[in-house]
C-alpha cells in the first residue's frame, strides 16, 4: 500500500473549495491518472465517509460509581461507644447548667440587673 502524493490532498481541497487554477487543475488530472493515486483517493474518501457512520453506531460506555452498603443505608449507625459519650456529655452539660443556676451566690451582675429591674418598675 503507497501512501497517497503529498500535492494530491491539497489539491482536492483547492478542488473542493472551487479555487483551483487551469495550472493546478492540469496537476490533478496527471496525479489521477495513476491507478496507485486513485486508489490512495478512494480509501482516503471511504474512511472519511465511513468514520461518522461507526462512531454514531457505536456504544458508549458509562463508568457509574458503585453504591455501597453503608451509603445506602441512609442512616449513622449508633454503636454503645456512641451512646456512652453522648450520655457522658449531656451528664456534664446538666450538671454545669444546675451548679451555675444553684450553686453560685448572685454576682455584681445580678445585683446590677436586679437594680435596673426594680428601677423600672417604680413610678
Amino acid at each position: 500500500m503507497k501512501p497517497m502524493n503529498e500535492d494530491l490532498p491539497q489539491l482536492l481541497d483547492r478542488w473542493r473549495e472551487g479555487s483551483l487554477s487551469a495550472e493546478e487543475m492540469r496537476s490533478l488530472t496527471e496525479l489521477l491518472a495513476k491507478p496507485d493515486a486513485r486508489a490512495a483517493l478512494r480509501r482516503d474518501w471511504f474512511l472519511e465517509a465511513a468514520l461518522p457512520q461507526s462512531l454514531s453506531a457505536s456504544t458508549v460506555i458509562v463508568r457509574t460509581p458503585r453504591i455501597t452498603a453503608h451509603a445506602t443505608s441512609g442512616s449513622w449507625r449508633w454503636t454503645p461507644a456512641h451512646w456512652t459519650a453522648l450520655g457522658a456529655a449531656a451528664t456534664i452539660t446538666f450538671a454545669c447548667l444546675i451548679w451555675e443556676h444553684f450553686g453560685s451566690p448572685p454576682g455584681e451582675l445580678d445585683v446590677f440587673a436586679a437594680q435596673v429591674a426594680a428601677a423600672s418598675l417604680e413610678p
